[in-house]
């Protein structure tokens, strides 16, 4: 049978009837108050001294038998992992790769009027890292970079290389943006 919200009220009344009675209880217990010149001390708990079995050493020596396998499970499929990138490749685009003038003008017709042409080539470049789909070797990368134009969908791949010239600058410049063959 369904209780009523009428008999839950006052289930509920009398759990706060039997609160209240041991809050009450508590508050009537008599208090110790030491004087303020006696030290305190810790009373002593009787605790119960913990049981130490005596066992052979010879059951320390064994060794348990692995539990039986039941059927061996399919190992999932490895994910493909992401190319290593070596430690040296630049982390902040705008500020550790060059990128040609002409280049630049190439990449900002891609992107919309105005927008930061290496700030948004350096996300692309963080995004393929991410995805593993960063082609690197050890003194060039190249990575798609994905834009909108005329409602259509298009890729181009931005590749850079290490700058080989031991000058001032850049460690890193864009050496070419070339469609994409996907």
């Amino acid at each position: 049978m369904a209780s009523t919200p009428i008999e839950a009220k006052s289930s509920v009344e009398n759990e706060n009837a039997t609160q209240v009675e041991v809050e009450t209880a508590a508050a009537d217990a008599p208090a110790i108050v030491k004087p303020a010149d006696s030290t305190i001390k810790p009373e002593a708990m009787p605790e119960s001294a913990p049981v130490i079995e005596s066992v052979p050493t010879s059951a320390c020596d064994q060794i348990p038998a692995p539990a039986p396998a039941s059927a061996p499970a399919a190992a999932p499929t490895p994910a493909p992992a992401a190319p290593a990138i070596p430690k040296d490749f630049p982390v902040d685009f705008t500020t550790e790769v060059f990128c040609p003038g002409p280049l630049l003008h190439q990449l900002s017709t891609y992107l919309p009027y105005g927008a930061d042409t290496l700030g948004i080539v350096g996300e692309y470049y963080w995004i393929a890292r991410e995805h593993g789909t960063i082609d690197v070797a050890r003194n060039r990368a190249s990575f798609p970079l994905r834009y909108t134009q005329a409602g259509e969908r298009r890729e181009v791949t931005v590749r850079i290389r290490r700058n080989t010239t031991g000058g001032l600058g850049a460690t890193w410049t864009i050496d070419k943006v070339e469609p994409s063959t996907k």
